[in-house]
């Protein structure tokens, strides 16, 4: 499960190595034809391949995401603005919708540009399940943002009951050292 597929780099990945199914979300409608694109170019991923231009959020509702200008010109989102004066209308599913489907994950990889504060509190259910969660986290957008970092830290330290952490070399770390990283400047 590649939440945030971005333009497809994991799921290429997962696909290289053997992965028979990759369910793809990605909100972002430049990157999601960016994903087709590779999709149709290439008969394999027609069969392995599973894409959703959609969201993952804590509702089941439309969100939107943007500013438009960001979303058009960048690969990437940047940003994550649920303000439908300046975003763009998209579907949004929760992660519920996904276990929902019982299909059992081996990877779960999550990337979405600040828009995980939303998702925390939902993570743990897919706690008894043998998949490895690759969880992005991006204090500095939500600070650029003036959200509440604390309160963000207060759901990512809850998740310490159920996962543990590890760091861009996937070396495990303490819950304080993430608190540290979390709320740094």
């Amino acid at each position: 499960l590649d939440i945030g597929g971005w333009v497809g780099f994991t799921a290429m990945i997962a696909t290289a190595l053997g992965a028979k199914r990759v369910d793809i979300v990605e909100p972002n409608p430049m990157n999601f034809i960016r994903l087709l694109t590779t999709q149709l170019s290439n008969q394999n991923l027609m069969k392995s391949w599973c894409l959703s231009n959609s969201c993952v959020s804590a509702c089941d509702d439309n969100q939107f995401i943007g500013p438009f200008e960001k979303i058009y010109t960048s690969s990437s989102n940047g940003q994550t603005s649920f303000d439908e004066n300046g975003g763009i209308e998209v579907f949004s599913l929760t992660l519920n919708k996904f276990r929902e489907n019982k299909k059992d994950y081996s990877v779960i990889k999550i990337d979405i540009e600040g828009a995980e504060q939303y998702i925390l509190e939902d993570l743990p259910i897919f706690g008894d399940s043998r998949a490895a969660i690759w969880l992005s986290l991006h204090p500095a957008i939500l600070r650029n943002q003036g959200d509440d970092l604390e309160a963000y830290w207060q759901k990512i330290a809850r998740l310490s009951l159920d996962f543990f952490f590890s760091d861009g070399n996937n070396c495990e770390i303490g819950i304080q050292t993430l608190k540290a990283r979390v709320l740094s400047e």
